[in-house]
């Protein structure tokens, strides 16, 4: 029977030697000569071929390593073709195929070990085809890892090192427990409140919240009289004089320009004064409508202990509860009478003012005091006076008053008799930080209305004054008109507005 199958064989494999090879091919440039080597003698021969037939028959099972190197066609099997291909290879009908390359992937370097480059090798012949190189390890670099002071709430660490390429500890940092806080310290922090915020005097964290004033509904601040804490007892807010002469206090320097609004209305002319009524017309037609003026900007003004006996009338307040119409505290957010400045203006000086800025500001809590000054009313017929009141907190204006007063006085002749009589109003509005009573700004609000009459006679002259006067006019004969003037002081105080 074996002698019978070797026959068989032996057949085949002059069938398989005479037949042509599907996949013949040209010599490749890099031959493979171990493969169809199935007995793993370094060469191919016919008893090759024959251990490739007999797999292929099932009469024999090699290792992988063999069978890999009889696949000729790849195909994961071997089969009769592969014993005809390795036959032919045997007797050097065919040329051998390339190798069949597998690259191998490197190895990466470390601070302590060597690295590989990447290779490859023939998974037929095992040849190596790219060799792997070494890649020297680079050692360690050190870096020092730097301490961590302790605070009162977290831990901190001690300076270590490390390698900055592998994380490979050299000193390892130890941990410093939290400091803890220290004795507190009683810290005020505004004018405002009534017990002061506890705090650490390490590192400033409020240990207990401060607590503010608490007032009674309805309070109100007075020129004379400021308002209690309903829990501490003590004024929380100051009067309206303390307020303003908080500037007496300490330097504070301030800015301020004026805006002057004057209307001249409702002319009437009687009697002889009719000649007189197409020159009054013509010479007052602009000012007859009214006028809108801007100043400009003043230097800025220091209010201190030099200055104040010389500034301090118009810086401070003299008023009395008895001078005052009403007043009103409250809080605001903003400084209002901001927003109705204009952007820019021009004043008489011919120079261009850019408000923006100062309009843009922000201010926070802000405590608006206003007090509305009790009218006063001046008559030429009657005594003098002064601006007693206004004199108290804007000297300026209140000399100004008398000073319009005595001049129409003055122009009283034995023919002429000038009647005058004068409504002067002053609002008073003071900014100030809620926190530090700081001033922010101030709004002085100066109004006059003067109703003037100017009557004339000129009958007691004769004719030998040389008036050429129609006889329709009579002798006598009136003017009257009434001039409104209100003039606005802005003071903007540098802690808010430099």
């Amino acid at each position: 029977m074996k002698k019978a199958l070797s026959v068989i064989l032996a057949c085949l494999m002059i069938a398989l030697l005479l037949t042509p090879c599907l996949y013949a091919a040209d010599k490749p440039v890099d031959a493979c000569t171990a493969w169809g080597d199935m007995d793993g003698d370094n060469k191919t021969t016919s008893g090759d071929a024959r251990l490739v037939l007999r797999q292929s028959v099932g009469l024999e099972k090699y290792p992988e390593e063999a069978t890999r190197r009889c696949d000729i066609d790849k195909d994961n099997k071997i089969t009769s073709a592969d014993a005809r291909f390795v036959l032919r290879l045997s007797v050097g009908l065919e040329q051998y195929p390339g190798h069949e390359i597998l690259s191998v992937i490197g190895k990466d370097v470390t601070c302590t070990q060597d690295g590989l480059t990447d290779g490859a090798y023939c998974v037929i012949c095992e040849k190596e085809m790219i060799p792997q190189e070494t890649i020297p390890a680079t050692g360690h670099k050190e870096v020092i890892d730097e301490a961590v002071p302790a605070t009162c709430t977290k831990d901190g660490l001690t300076e270590g090192k490390h390698c900055e390429n592998c994380g490979e500890v050299f000193v390892a940092q130890e941990v410093v427990p939290a400091l803890g806080h220290d004795a507190v310290a009683v810290v005020a922090t505004a004018t405002d409140v009534c017990q002061e915020a506890q705090v650490c005097a390490r590192c400033g964290e409020e240990l207990s919240p401060e607590l503010k004033h608490e007032f009674k509904a309805g309070s109100t601040v007075t020129p004379e009289k400021g308002i209690e804490c309903t829990r501490c007892h003590k004024t929380a807010i100051p009067s309206f004089n303390e307020l303003v002469n908080v500037l007496k206090a300490q330097p504070h320097t301030f800015t301020t320009f004026s805006k002057s609004e004057t209307e001249i209305s409702d002319p009437k002319f009687t009697g002889i004064m009719l000649l007189l009524k197409s020159a009054f017309e013509e010479e007052f037609k602009e000012t007859m409508e009214k006028e809108t003026d801007y100043t400009g900007m003043s230097e800025e003004t220091e209010v201190n202990e030099y200055t104040y006996e010389i500034l301090g009338s118009d810086a401070v307040s003299l008023l009395t509860d008895a001078d005052v119409k009403s007043t009103k505290t409250e809080t605001v957010t903003a400084v209002d009478f901001i927003k109705n400045l204009p952007d820019s203006y021009t004043a008489t000086n011919n120079k261009t003012y850019d408000l923006t800025a100062l309009k843009a500001k922000q201010t926070g809590d802000v405590l608006k005091v206003t007090v509305n000054v009790k009218p006063e009313r001046y008559s030429d017929v009657k005594d003098q006076g002064g601006a007693v009141v206004v004199n108290k907190i804007c000297s300026d204006y209140g000399d100004m008053i008398s000073a319009a007063m005595n001049e129409f006085a003055s122009m009283n002749e034995d023919f002429i008799r000038c009647d005058c009589d004068c409504l002067s109003t002053v609002t008073v509005t003071y900014y100030f930080d809620k926190a530090t009573l700081s001033p922010i700004a101030a709004f002085y609000s100066i109004g006059m209305d003067i109703d003037e009459k100017m009557t004339i006679d000129i009958s007691g002259l004769g004719d030998d004054a040389g008036l050429s006067i129609p006889a329709a006019l009579g002798k006598t004969g009136s003017i009257s008109f009434d001039v409104a003037t209100n003039i606005e002081n802005y003071f903007f105080f540098d802690e808010y507005f430099a």
